[in-house]
């Protein structure tokens, strides 16, 4: 069994968090595409914004979880929130909450964890993951922020690829002792990241690609080595 972890943060471009200030009612065209992968998911959100994401999720998701979680009960957060603002003033636009983003890996452990659906393997995903953005409409993809049409979606759309088979080839994607990710290509200049990369590190790395965190995962066990490894 997969099992889905995600979080849902309303926090917009004037907190101190940054962000999209995107909450379930944003999402909810892409949940419903989530939902139709046939997976239990766990999410977590501020416990003000339970309700409304339990009012989203409930109709379409057969197994759900949802735990309140606030920012500041990261270890970490008072850290990365002083260090941010010491370069606030200097971000253009600020549409990047770092606390949620480095709490991914911690949440996926976490679930995994408490093990809420019994499950072997868990992947994150992010909440927007499936809109039209990434994905063409034409294959499922959705605006965000719109009222669901029952005509786009599975089972009514033929064409829609976010169906319960889809669910079952992710699990099919999981390998042993491997982290599964989406990936992207670097564009632009990338000569900075040389001075990044530690030397012992090179030989393994394809400086022309990095890891998506829209979707990452793997078994119980290698998300504890992954979170070792990168963590504690």
């Amino acid at each position: 069994m997969l099992t889905l972890v995600t979080a849902i943060y309303g926090y917009g471009h004037s907190s101190i968090y940054g962000g999209r200030g995107y909450n379930a009612d944003t999402y909810r065209s892409s949940l419903r595409n989530i939902a139709n992968l046939n997976l239990p998911i766990v999410i977590f959100t501020e416990l003000s914004n339970v309700e409304l994401t339990e009012r989203y999720v409930k109709p379409f998701f057969k197994d759900y979880k949802i735990i309140p979680f606030e920012l500041n009960q990261y270890e970490y957060h008072d850290e990365i929130i002083n260090h941010k603002r010491t370069f606030i003033d200097k971000i253009a636009l600020n549409n990047r909450n770092e606390v949620l983003c480095h709490l991914k890996l911690y949440w996926l452990k976490n679930a995994k964890d408490n093990n809420y659906f019994n499950s072997d393997n868990y992947f994150w995903i992010d909440a927007g993951l499936f809109h039209h953005g990434i994905f063409p409409e034409k294959v499922g993809g959705v605006e965000l922020g719109i009222v669901p049409n029952d005509l786009h979606y599975y089972p009514t759309n033929p064409n829609n690829i976010f169906t319960p088979t889809l669910g079952e080839k992710l699990q099919q994607c999981i390998q042993p002792d491997k982290i599964f990710s989406l990936i992207t290509e670097w564009h632009g200049d990338i000569s900075f990241l040389q001075n990044l990369i530690k030397v012992e590190y090179k030989k393994d790395i394809n400086l022309f690609r990095h890891m998506v965190a829209g979707m990452f995962g793997g078994s119980k066990d290698t998300i504890e080595q992954f979170f070792q490894l990168l963590v504690a």
